[in-house]
């Protein structure tokens, strides 16, 4: 009997990649938890309308199931925005605009106020310039909610790799 040649990829693929001490980033056993790391993490409250976003999503992220307390560290997010005009048109008029959000980020223990952690992830988003003023300014709400996404995600799988490598060192 002979077997697929794709069961047969997969199957090497999986050897493979224990092989080389590959691990999924959120696997709970008794040495490293992800999930509960999270759990103990104070976001500190981000500046302005974006800021309160990100905050938001962060919380979503990274204790959907609740806050750990104590915590045990405090996260610190520096945010900036930059857009800029892109695709013109014969007539001078810009047609496309991209909006970048960059994060600067730090993790602090609770006990010591020396950062354990820093980091910085952006995201790059484009949206239209429309003729109508309501429409562009609708385009750039949604650009930055899907910039404030992204971003949240960067820094969750950020901090996951973080806590995963200071698992192991322990």
């Amino acid at each position: 009997m002979s077997m697929d040649p794709r069961t047969c990829l997969s199957m090497a693929v999986v050897v493979l990649l224990s092989a080389c001490g590959f691990t999924p980033l959120y696997k709970q056993n008794q040495t490293i938890n992800v999930p509960e790391d999270f759990r103990q993490i104070e976001i500190a409250r981000i500046p302005d309308k974006i800021g309160l976003d990100l905050e938001n999503k962060l919380i979503e992220k990274l204790q959907s199931q609740g806050q750990k307390k104590p915590f045990r560290y405090r996260l610190q997010v520096a945010l900036s925005e930059e857009k800029s005009s892109l695709a013109v048109k014969k007539s001078a008029f810009a047609t496309r605009a991209n909006l970048t959000i960059r994060a600067h980020y730090q993790l602090q223990s609770i006990d010591d106020p020396e950062s354990v952690f820093n980091a910085q992830s952006r995201s790059s988003v484009s949206y239209d310039l429309l003729t109508d003023q309501y429409a562009t300014l609708a385009a750039e709400k949604n650009a930055r909610t899907r910039a404030v996404l992204e971003l949240s995600e960067k820094i969750k799988i950020q901090l996951a790799a973080f806590f995963q490598r200071l698992k192991r060192t322990q």
